[in-house]
């Protein structure tokens, strides 16, 4: 049960005060907040969330991170007739509001044109493409097959994660052709010490 206000006189006998009883709430980034979700289980660590989701801008800068933070809540709430803002969702919105357009057509944006069709903003587009990527590779891995033999020595081969490291750091310094040709393009460059000991 909430705890109710009280309301007592001040020292002079003049005025009333009210005393209004607070919660310990937290805040985290929709990004950190992954892979933890509210709802009103008794194994449910969060009862309730309270989210900014920022501007339409913000949206087409984070593609996805929406989703994450509606993808949060285990309840909507309950939907009558009578109200189309049920009071017990496990997630409400503070900010600039969320709305249909928020998620159906958030990542849009205005074309060049003025009063031409929207577009897809420039980091919507690149993450389908890269969307599309893995699928392709992921067919080809999936038509891949190999004898028992191969089968075995993948499965017993371990490598630590200092091991790991100087692969990786390995592929990015002394790369082969196929990468050298690509990380002379600009789009793939970066700084030489982005890698710190490794480059």
């Amino acid at each position: 049960m909430p705890i109710p206000a009280r309301t007592t006189l001040c020292r002079k006998g003049c005025c009333n005060v009210t005393w209004c009883p607070l919660k310990i709430s937290w805040a985290t980034t929709i990004h950190k907040f992954q892979g933890f979700e509210a709802g009103f289980g008794d194994n449910d660590m969060f009862r309730h969330l309270i989210i900014d989701p920022g501007d339409t801008k913000w949206e087409q800068t984070c593609p996805g991170a929406l989703y994450v933070a509606l993808s949060r809540a285990k309840t909507m709430g309950t939907f009558t007739s009578e109200t189309d803002y049920p009071l017990d969702s496990a997630i409400y919105w503070i900010g600039s509001g969320i709305c249909n357009f928020r998620i159906l057509e958030g990542h849009m944006k205005n074309g060049k044109k003025k009063g031409g069709p929207k577009e897809k903003c420039v980091l919507i587009t690149k993450r389908d493409k890269w969307v599309e990527y893995l699928h392709r590779k992921q067919s080809q891995t999936n038509t891949a097959f190999f004898n028992t033999d191969d089968k075995t020595n993948r499965s017993s081969v371990q490598h630590s994660q200092e091991e790991i490291r100087e692969m990786i750091a390995a592929m990015i310094t002394t790369p082969n052709k196929s990468w050298t040709k690509r990380k002379k393009q600009a789009k793939y460059s970066i700084p030489r010490n982005y890698f710190g000991q490794y480059a």
